[in-house]
C-alpha cells in the first residue's frame, strides 16, 4: 500500500484537496465480483483540487416519441393505426395525404430514456520543488497506471482496480460527492509546451496528468432528498 501526497507542504487543515483511494475487486462466493463497503484501500494519492475545477454534470436522454405530453391513449392508438395503413400503401398513402392537404398528427413529445453515467475529468500540474517531490511525482504516475491496468493470468483478465474519490474541504462538507468509480483514461504529459526541461536530478521540471473517471452506478434523485 502506498500513501502519496503532493505537494509535501499541502496543509490539509486549511486547504481543499482530493484523495484518490484504489480498491481491489473482492470475490463473493466463487464467481461473483463485489465491492465491499469495508475494505482497506490499496493505494491513496492526495493532491490539490484539480486545476480545471470539479465539473458536476447530469446528462439525461430525452427522445422524440410518444411521451407523457402526447395526448390521450385513444388519439395515440388511432394515429398508430392510420400510420400503419398509410405505410402499407407506401407512395400511394403519401399521394392521398398530399391531395387532401394534411398528414396524420404523430402526437410526438419527448420521452425519457434514462440518464448517463457521470464522468469527471481532473487535471493536475505537478511542479516539484526538490528531489523528494520529484520522486513523489514519479511514484504518483506509476501508482495511477498500476491501478488502472488489468492483470493477465492465463485465460483470465482481472479487472483494473476501482476508485473512491473524495473532495475534502475544511468545512468537511461534501460539495461534490462521487460514487465509486473506475478510471477510463489516464494521461501524462512530461514535456509540456514542447519544452524538454529537466531538473538537476534528471527528472522533468513539470508534469501534467489528467484523470478521467466514470461512476460505477447512476445517480438517483433520492440521494438529494
Amino acid at each position: 500500500m502506498a500513501l502519496l501526497q503532493f505537494p509535501k507542504d499541502l496543509n490539509l487543515d486549511i486547504q481543499p484537496y482530493m484523495i484518490f483511494n484504489s480498491f481491489k475487486w473482492t470475490m463473493r462466493g466463487k464467481k461473483t465480483q463485489d465491492i465491499r463497503s469495508i475494505q482497506q484501500s490499496e493505494d491513496s494519492i492526495i493532491l490539490p483540487i484539480s486545476s480545471n475545477g470539479v465539473i458536476d454534470s447530469i446528462n439525461n436522454n430525452w427522445e422524440s416519441g410518444v411521451g407523457l405530453a402526447a395526448g390521450n391513449i385513444k388519439d395515440v392508438f388511432l394515429q398508430s393505426l392510420i400510420s400503419k395503413v398509410s405505410d402499407a400503401f407506401g407512395d400511394l398513402g403519401k399521394y392521398i395525404s398530399a391531395r387532401r392537404g394534411f398528414i396524420v398528427n404523430d402526437y410526438a413529445s419527448l420521452a425519457f430514456n434514462g440518464t448517463d453515467f457521470r464522468n469527471f475529468e481532473f487535471s493536475f500540474t505537478l511542479i516539484p520543488k526538490n528531489q523528494q517531490e520529484s520522486n513523489t511525482v514519479i511514484d504518483i504516475v506509476k501508482t495511477f497506471k498500476r491501478n488502472s491496468l488489468p492483470e493477465y493470468r492465463g485465460w483470465k483478465i482481472l479487472y483494473p482496480n476501482y476508485w473512491n474519490v473524495l473532495i475534502k474541504f475544511p468545512s468537511d462538507q461534501d460539495v461534490v460527492k462521487i460514487k465509486n468509480c473506475v478510471i477510463n483514461n489516464f494521461s501524462v504529459n512530461t514535456f509540456t509546451d514542447g519544452n524538454p526541461t529537466i531538473n538537476t536530478d534528471g527528472n522533468p521540471q513539470k508534469t501534467e496528468i489528467t484523470v478521467n473517471v466514470t461512476e460505477l452506478q447512476k445517480l438517483d434523485r433520492v440521494e438529494f432528498a
